[in-house]
């Protein structure tokens, strides 16, 4: 993202003849110039201001602006600084959007400098397109930084540390853990794995201290994070939840059909009103909790409390689950 203002001026002196007027010169695009000149081209101190509000003030030589200036343009955003032939080169200062690069500039693009953000922080290091490439440190608002390799604005490779505690050394992605590093928690403990999102998986070692403060290395598996002695713990714990899930869908055309049974025959000569009330998607006990909120409030106005059929995925209730399957056989049985 080079940062070239409006250097076309610079050669419209020599394709046409400006026209002078009592208060300045004034270019084809509309354009006003104020200030010293020499053989025709502006050149020492001087102000030029633009038709869209854009203005620069400092200092010209041979018509560009060259040395010490300040220019504003439309949007607000400004530059505070050394330009050579129109372009930010030199020590300067850029401010756009409560942020501002700060530091040395060539031929337009701040090579190594300062960022700073009104509230989130700030970066330190070297440039490209005006985003974090290189090495520098980024240091955040609550104190927590990262440091290495950053490539487009993000951290790549270095390390990265908080008031918490937590000390990584590895490689990133996007600002999250990613790839091999290291990992020491606020407690002690050493996890050294492949990480994947900002966790640890797979194979890794885990490294804690015993009582005497002596280091025990624990080779194991990682699932999100999670520290299991193998693979083949992992897969144990993570087959429980799956063989409840199933036994339990095994019994649910029982349960339905049980829950179907409970509701009262219609009562001859009477417009009985039966309900099918569903819980929607999710292991939330909160969908199971809305079922009773809305049954209750049907009740009060019709009195059909025993003439409902609740479905719910959710809580750990008594009501069937709610597969389509499910769904669909609940209200084929209520509709016949």
């Amino acid at each position: 993202m080079r940062y070239t203002y409006l250097t076309p001026f610079i050669f419209l002196l020599s394709a046409c003849e400006p026209t002078q007027f009592a208060g300045g010169t004034a270019l084809p695009d509309g354009s006003v110039y104020k200030g010293e000149m020499l053989n025709g081209l502006f050149h020492g101190q001087g102000q030029l201001e633009w038709p869209n509000g854009s203005h620069y003030r400092g200092d010209f030589r041979e018509g560009r602006m060259t040395g010490e200036g300040e220019l504003t343009g439309s949007d607000g955003c400004s530059y505070e600084g050394e330009f050579l032939n129109g372009e930010f080169h030199g020590k300067g200062r850029y401010n756009c959007d409560e942020t501002e690069w700060a530091g040395e500039f060539h031929e337009g693009e701040l090579q190594s400098g300062t960022l700073n953000w009104d509230e989130d922080g700030s970066y330190h290091g070297e440039f490209l397109d005006f985003d974090p490439h290189g090495e520098g440190k980024l240091t955040a608002e609550d104190g927590s930084f990262y440091q290495g390799s950053f490539e487009n604005g993000f951290l790549i490779q270095g390390s990265y540390s908080d008031s918490d505690g937590h000390r990584y050394t590895g490689n990133f992605e996007y600002g999250s853990y990613s790839g091999e590093g290291e990992l020491t928690q606020p407690d002690g403990t050493i996890i050294r794995a492949t990480f994947r999102y900002g966790e640890a998986e797979g194979e890794g070692m885990r490294i804690i201290a015993d009582a005497e403060g002596n280091k025990i290395e624990e080779p194991g598996y990682f699932s999100d994070g999670t520290y299991y002695p193998s693979e083949d713990a992992w897969r144990a714990q993570t087959d429980i939840p799956g063989a409840q899930a199933e036994a339990r869908l095994y019994s649910e055309s029982e349960r339905l059909h049980n829950a179907i049974e409970a509701l009262p025959s219609q009562r001859p000569g009477v417009r009985d009103t039966y309900t099918l009330l569903i819980g929607g998607d999710g292991t939330s006990p909160v969908f199971a909790r809305e079922l009773d909120w809305v049954a209750e409030r049907l009740d009060e106005a019709f009195s059909i409390d025993q003439r409902m059929l609740r479905l719910s995925n959710g809580g750990g209730y008594g009501f069937p689950w709610l597969p389509a399957p499910v769904s669909r056989k609940a209200l084929m049985q209520l509709i016949s």
